[in-house]
């Protein structure tokens, strides 16, 4: 219209001043929402479980926690057109899934046999089946075949660990396992649930191993198990507190077919897989945590007792946490003002 009618049409810019509104902090009473937490105890049937993310949530932020367990609010999901970091992981998961899948729960591994295997189908094909079966067509353009290479690369350094812990058996992949803990409540006790995923168990020379995969940033490091459960903690390290978990509802669900056997916690970290003579050991202050003793199990049972108290508790505030680092990530942050 400028070109076309000029000198008929004056040009005219006209302002519009705007500030940002003062969003009021939330003040989410439990108490109010009594009636939801109620649903995650045994009451005539067995209680709705949570999951070592959801306490994790918890101790991360309680205000999280209540959008996500407690009103049932679903974080928004967004439509993908690439392969980005937000599906790595789980592509990764499937492709070491359907690697294992192929032997067979109590199947021995072997280095020959894995490496049999990748020349049957190279694992570039491997993550391209996964996707399919996770999401469909694969869009393989430019931009993402980079993050699939990634992910074949990030497998297969997997497996030349795999290859050196070799010759080992595969006792489960993708478990679910749970267990029913007392928690104080009131002059009494309520029955709640605890449920965890397991990636993958396996076994060698009588140890079993619990195993759980991580992408991220995760470290295999912790000081005392206590500070594992402490929201004050800084750098508190999530997947410790994960696998130790796993580790406790694998131990409980199978008392009788371990007959004895070494049960260990391990973690196959991306941030340190890489390193010379890789181990996937946790370790706890100065010392490799090599097996879950009785005594840990016991204060891992204990501390989670004290947790699910405090989440159970219909005393006090659902409040945001104070360190707004990660805020710009949560997914309610349109709500909570955050």
């Amino acid at each position: 219209m400028l070109y076309e009618l000029w000198p008929d049409v004056k040009p005219h810019q006209q302002h519009l001043n705007a500030r940002l509104g003062i969003t009021a902090a939330l003040d989410l009473q439990k108490e109010t929402l009594q009636t939801a937490l109620l649903k995650y105890t045994d009451n005539g049937e067995p209680a709705r479980a949570l999951s070592p993310s959801a306490l994790n949530t918890w101790l991360h932020c309680r205000t999280q926690f209540a959008f996500r367990y407690l009103v049932g609010i679903k974080e928004p999901d967004e439509v993908q057109e690439d392969v980005d970091s937000s599906i790595f992981g789980l592509l990764m998961h499937q492709v070491l899934q359907n690697f294992y899948e192929e032997y067979g729960e109590g199947a021995e591994v072997t280095k020959e046999s894995i490496e049999q295997k990748l020349t049957e189908l190279p694992l570039l094909q491997r993550v391209i089946v996964a996707y399919q079966q996770k999401y469909g067509v694969v869009p393989f353009l430019g931009r993402n075949s980079m993050p699939l290479h990634m992910v074949a690369e990030m497998v297969n350094q997997v497996l030349e660990v795999d290859k050196a812990h070799a010759p080992f058996s595969i006792v489960g992949l993708e478990k679910t396992f749970d267990m029913a803990i007392q928690v104080p409540y009131g002059d009494g006790t309520k029955t709640m649930r605890l449920k965890g995923h397991v990636d993958r168990i396996d076994e060698k020379n009588g140890e079993v191993r619990v195993l759980d995969y991580k992408t991220g940033k995760d470290t295999r490091a912790f000081t005392t198990i206590p500070e594992l459960f402490d929201r004050e903690t800084k750098d508190r390290n999530k997947a410790a507190m994960q696998v130790l978990i796993y580790s406790l509802l694998y131990a409980r669900n199978n008392r009788e077919t371990l007959d004895g056997k070494n049960v260990a916690p391990a973690l196959y970290n991306s941030k340190e897989l890489y390193s010379k003579s890789f181990d996937a050991t946790l370790s706890a202050g100065d010392e490799k945590l090599l097996s879950f003793t009785a005594v840990q199990s016991e204060e891992v049972e204990q501390q989670l007792k004290n947790l699910l108290e405090e989440v159970l508790s219909a005393d006090g505030v659902l409040d945001q946490r104070e360190d707004t680092k990660g805020c710009e990530y949560c997914g309610y942050a349109g709500i909570c003002g955050r």
